[in-house]
């Protein structure tokens, strides 16, 4: 067993990097604020609310009512996009093999071994010959079961991260500000079931695994924070999201191996 030495952490250079990222955020937040004049204006509309100047000219006397127009349409949108995206009736996906599927070369072997071994129907397997076409045949019928495999795993993920209610606060979001942000791929790790036969016993046994499950979250507009200097998304230099998070959740973080521990419990001792 080969030992490893932690890191040394540079101090001075982790501050440095501390005060980038600090006054990177605050050139973030600040070339937001245009946007988010726009986004107040959006939501009010939608809540029907009136502007604080628009509200300074209606009479004390006069009635401040708004027709909520806005929400009525916002609402209509929504339900027709998620009718055409998400239909009741159908699938809006599929996964399918491609006509000449690439396989890696254990897979490959696979398939050849079961077609010689069919061929051979207990016969000498060396004097089977094999074909181009039903070779490339198998082939199609093998990457088959596995993108019909696939395509059951992603409607299990989908069911489980509830993907419909996360892809209609995105829309919800588009219509109302312009932008919806959906936050993903990450990963959750999560017990799962499986089994294995016992080679000298023949009987099989549960196990509990851990495993890696797909997840997407939805982003509030209000707690993003893009880099707006940038082109494209790809050349950012960087984006922060706002994370409201509880005591539990903050100390939570030490048990963590890509948090300090120790700066943890001294924050929180200083901020009760």
């Amino acid at each position: 067993m080969i030992a490893t030495t932690p890191p040394v952490i540079n101090e001075a250079q982790l501050n440095k990097l501390g005060e980038r990222l600090f006054s990177m955020f605050g050139t973030y937040e600040t070339d937001r604020r245009m946007l988010e004049e726009r986004w107040l204006k959006n939501m009010r509309q939608f809540r029907g609310v009136y502007d604080p100047e628009v509200l300074r000219l209606i009479a004390a006397d006069r009635s401040k009512a708004y027709p909520r127009m806005t929400a009525w349409t916002v609402k209509g949108t929504l339900a027709r996009l998620m009718q055409i995206a998400f239909p009741q009736s159908e699938k809006n996906y599929g996964i399918k093999n491609s006509p000449m599927p690439d396989l890696e070369a254990a897979q490959l072997q696979q398939v050849l071994d079961g077609l010689v071994a069919q061929k051979a129907q207990g016969g000498d397997p060396s004097r089977v010959v094999l074909q181009d076409e039903e070779i490339e045949k198998a082939i199609a019928a093998f990457a088959a079961g596995k993108a019909e495999r696939m395509e059951l795993k992603v409607d299990d993920d989908f069911q489980e991260m509830d993907y419909l209610s996360l892809a209609r606060k995105v829309m919800r979001s588009g219509i109302v500000y312009g932008a919806g942000i959906l936050k993903g791929p990450l990963h959750l790790k999560v017990k799962a079931r499986t089994w294995k036969r016992n080679p000298f016993t023949g009987a099989y046994t549960a196990e509990e695994v851990d495993k890696l499950k797909p997840l997407f979250e939805f982003v509030p507009i209000w707690s993003y924070y893009p880099d707006l200097t940038a082109p494209s998304l790809e050349a950012q230099d960087g984006e922060y999201e706002r994370l409201v998070m509880s005591r539990a959740e903050i100390q939570a973080l030490a048990a963590r191996p890509d948090f300090f521990d120790d700066r943890i419990d001294d924050y929180l001792d200083k901020h009760e």
